[in-house]
């Protein structure tokens, strides 16, 4: 899981209290310096040697501290007391700024519990930041009972529908199946916002087979530890929208991405607009053993391409393919250990291919527009290779 945010380190403070105030009751003779040691994020202020003493706290914010020192002003204790207590009170800030970084705090409790937090409202602070906790406990217990409803309805429905003879669409690699229930899944790079995107998107496929993708945090997906051996390693700064068909991903090094999707050249807020719904399914799907459909032993789309100029179109930029990689990508695979449906021009694993590369041009039936969610065909295949 990745760890929760750590307080800033704030090295030891030493600080000397002159405490010769006149009237004080304490004077000490010769001016000797009392001298008090901070090891924590609080140390007060002197700016005289009578009066109330201000505590400043490493990390805080101004008006949070504001509402420290006075409740600290309220109390007549020793200066090393005040600090204590400012300390131990930091250490609570602390704490529910990670709390609140770690979990989806953009909804309207989350926006309280920052509120108060920056006020200086711990108490408040804590109660919302329980609620949130809370909410977001409920949200994931909805999810996974509407996983559960889904994935028991698509069974039926796929169950009925082969009985009626209609075979789940798919192009699937029965011996890269991955035997695990849930895949791990970190980033190589790529801002939080790109990083959820991307998670939100692709778990649609576990709406619907018996298997998960553990992104940590949805809102703050987990990055990739040096060396991580997470089964699903994605990157957005290689080119292509690409990844290792299922197991094929022991295959590759280990802290090398798996998967790779070309959003980091785009604007965040183009990146997560929705456009590229169609590309994240697709390499979750190859991330799952899902095949190009047309690639499909019964589709038609091998014969309909003309691979001169296939060969030609993708191999200029920004594609660069050699003759090998159009033949992997577009003829049926030499792999006997798949299962196959029916050809299914609206599966999310189809590519959005040129007209200009069909015998036939734009009235092929291989000519289909970008998909961008997964078709009932999708669902049923990937409930029937993911029992």
């Amino acid at each position: 899981m990745r760890s929760s945010p750590r307080p800033r380190a704030v090295p030891a403070i030493l600080f000397s209290l002159g405490l010769a105030a006149a009237g004080t009751g304490h004077a000490q003779s010769g001016g000797a310096p009392t001298t008090l040691t901070s090891s924590g994020a609080c140390s007060p202020i002197i700016n005289q040697t009578t009066g109330n003493v201000t505590v400043i706290c490493a990390g805080v914010g101004a008006d949070a501290l504001q509402a420290l020192n006075a409740v600290l002003a309220r109390k007549d204790d020793e200066i090393s007391a005040k600090v204590a207590e400012a300390n131990a009170w930091a250490e609570k800030y602390r704490a529910l700024e990670a709390k609140l970084a770690e979990t989806d705090s953009t909804g309207q409790v989350g926006q309280t519990a920052k509120a108060k937090l920056e006020k200086g409202d711990l108490a408040g602070a804590e109660a919302e930041v329980e609620r949130l906790v809370a909410e977001v406990r409920r949200r994931d217990e909805d999810l996974r009972e509407t996983r559960r409803l889904t994935r028991a309805s698509i069974k039926i429905m796929a169950k009925q529908m082969v009985q009626n003879g209609f075979q789940p669409g798919g192009v699937f690699h029965a011996d890269l199946r991955w035997s695990k229930p849930t895949l791990t899944v970190c980033f190589l790079d790529g801002a939080k916002p790109l990083r959820a995107y991307v998670a939100s998107t692709a778990l649609e496929w576990t709406l619907y087979g018996a298997v998960d993708f553990d992104f940590g945090p949805i809102t703050d997906p987990r990055p990739c530890g040096v060396s991580d051996a997470s089964d699903v390693r994605v990157s957005f700064e290689q080119m292509g929208f690409w990844a290792f068909l299922g197991t094929n991903s022991h295959n590759a090094e280990v802290g090398q991405p798996t998967a790779n999707l070309e959003l980091a050249r785009y604007p965040i807020a183009d990146a997560i607009s929705g456009r590229f719904n169609g590309e994240v399914l697709h390499v979750f799907g190859h991330v799952l053993g899902f095949d190009h459909v047309m690639a499909s032993p019964g589709s038609v789309c091998a014969e309909e391409i003309d691979y001169p100029k296939a060969y030609a179109f993708f191999g200029a930029p920004p594609n660069f393919w050699s003759k090998a990689t159009v033949d992997a990508n577009l003829r049926p695979p030499p792999n006997t250990k798949i299962t196959a449906g029916a050809f299914d021009a609206k599966s999310v694993m189809n590519y959005a291919l040129p007209a200009q590369i069909f015998k036939s041009g734009a009235a092929s039936p291989c000519f289909v527009p970008a998909p961008q969610q997964l078709s009932l065909g999708d669902r049923l295949a990937v409930a029937a290779d993911y029992p």
